[in-house]
């Protein structure tokens, strides 16, 4: 049964196929084709070595870390001013540029869980599983602090177009995997980008266990709860709700 009416499923990213099975379909990035590459289909399909694989898991770390270090430096230098008095087009920009930052953001993350679930259950079909799940984790734990240095970074805006540049800096930063893939000129491995279909279920315990198998299974559970419940629902009022939250504090202290 498929979950929308779209029979092709070309504007989903998750669905069900006619036998029930859970498939999601992942965006093309570097991390997803690193990801596709560590499967041992694929590696014979575009007849890589295991020093290929390692290649390029390590270059998506690389590109990971420079995307934590193009956050961190934005949140070290540009400061925590939250200011509860604005104009109404500052308020309105901000939101609107949050918002569609979480746009952006959410499939990115969304394919991150998906890559570390498929992993986690399927981890016989990787050379590398520990590899594939971090590549997910990735994907997931850097969507979540561009996000957060983001709205931490609005509050100290005190102009439209600084915050709208802001934004557009921030979105170069998440496409950085996309733009580096796009730079290559010859790179066959972005065919191993595909659908990932569930075959086997968390709680069925006969299913083969990758090492540390309660460790991966907390990060994913943890990591799905937080997505679920804090990152696709609150996030995108991040930059209204701190002012919102200092001014019940100063009249809180002003009572006092």
């Amino acid at each position: 049964m498929i979950l929308n009416s779209d029979p092709e499923n070309k504007y989903v990213f998750e669905y069900k196929n006619e036998d029930g099975k859970k498939v999601s379909k992942l965006a093309t990035t570097y991390f997803t084709a690193t990801y596709g590459s560590l499967m041992k289909s694929n590696k014979t399909k575009f007849k890589m070595r295991e020093s290929d694989q390692v290649e390029m898991f390590w270059k998506s770390c690389f590109i990971y870390v420079i995307q934590l270090l193009f956050s961190y430096v934005i949140l070290a230098y540009g400061g925590f001013k939250a200011s509860v008095e604005r104009p109404p087009e500052l308020h309105f920009t901000m939101f609107f540029t949050v918002l569609i930052l979480h746009f952006t953001c959410m499939p990115v993350a969304r394919d991150g869980l998906a890559m570390m679930k498929y992993a986690l259950l399927h981890h016989d079909e990787f050379d590398h599983p520990i590899s594939a799940f971090m590549l997910g984790f990735f994907n997931l734990s850097e969507m979540t602090f561009a996000m957060i240095v983001n709205i931490v970074s609005n509050q100290s805006k005190n102009k439209v177009d600084v915050a709208i540049a802001s934004f557009i800096g921030f979105k170069l930063i998440i496409d950085l995997p996309t733009i580096y893939m796009g730079g290559i000129e010859d790179f066959p491995q972005k065919g191993a980008v595909g659908k990932l279909e569930q075959k086997r279920r968390r709680a069925d315990k006969t299913r083969p266990m990758m090492n540390c198998n309660w460790l991966f299974n907390l990060l994913y559970v943890v990591s799905a709860i937080f997505y679920k419940c804090v990152f696709f629902y609150f996030f995108p009022f991040g930059s209204s709700l701190v002012p919102f939250f200092r001014s019940l504090e100063g009249n809180i202290t002003g009572n006092n």
